[in-house]
């Protein structure tokens, strides 16, 4: 429920939240309380890009698809990946 909220911006990092499960609800990325831009990716179990957002402070967002994991990047972080590539997360 908190994840980002009342934190500095992100520079050359990035948050990874982990639904047990795929799902579109429990993917649900808001940023209230978010004072900064974020690229948000969300992944499949197999760590495939199936939805992907520039989301401003104050903006709510459901994944097009069911996700297991959301990643959360500085903004413009993500301008090279797109929807359908496949992440490895060291």
């Amino acid at each position: 429920f908190f994840g980002l909220r009342f934190s500095r911006p992100l520079k050359n990092e990035a948050v990874v939240f982990v639904n047990k499960k795929e799902s579109k609800i429990s993917s649900i990325v808001d940023m209230f309380f978010v004072g900064f831009p974020l690229d948000v990716l969300w992944l499949d179990k197999n760590m495939k890009v199936v939805d992907k957002a520039v989301m401003e402070p104050f903006q709510i967002k459901k994944p097009r698809q069911k996700a297991m994991y959301v990643v959360e990047l500085g903004k413009g972080k993500a301008n090279n990946l797109n929807i359908g590539d496949k992440l490895r997360i060291y």
